[in-house]
């Protein structure tokens, strides 16, 4: 199964790099799909984000 999400928001470079950094670290697999990030005032972006959480589910012993 797949949930997929697109997220809008506001941020500096640094909060981006740390979300990314939280998504590798929450033991799920994710994928991200595609970004933009543009420049719309001083130190803060506008992020566009698409990103894929893969659900595995594995069938019980004796199933």
């Amino acid at each position: 199964m797949q949930v997929r999400a697109h997220v809008k928001a506001r941020c500096t470079y640094a909060q981006f790099v740390g979300f990314l950094d939280q998504l590798d670290h929450g033991g799920r697999l994710i994928s991200v799909d595609r970004f933009s990030f543009s420049g719309d005032a001083p130190g803060r972006h506008q992020l566009d984000f698409w990103v894929t959480r893969y659900v595995l589910k594995q069938a019980q012993a004796g199933s």
